[in-house]
């Protein structure tokens, strides 16, 4: 499964790419369902890899064969 993280959205909003600390909103459709997963004040480095680890598991919870995995970084 390849993750991929889209930023347009959040760029868009801020005019900069995301970065540093703070809370983090990450939208996925995985399995035709639309999901949101925040984060606590956290850098984005952290909230990456924690949306990452979620992505995963929630194809798995939901036994679904995504070959490629969308996620977008929330203004």
């Amino acid at each position: 499964m390849q993750i991929d993280f889209y930023t347009d959205r959040y760029f868009f909003s801020h005019a900069k790419s995301p970065r540093g600390f703070g809370c983090w909103v990450f939208e996925a459709h995985i399995a035709g369902d639309k999901m949101q997963y925040s984060t606590g004040p956290v850098s984005y480095a952290v909230a990456k890899k924690a949306a990452t680890n979620w992505v995963r598991e929630q194809v798995a919870a939901k036994q679904s064969q995504q070959g490629v995995v969308r996620i977008i970084v929330m203004p």
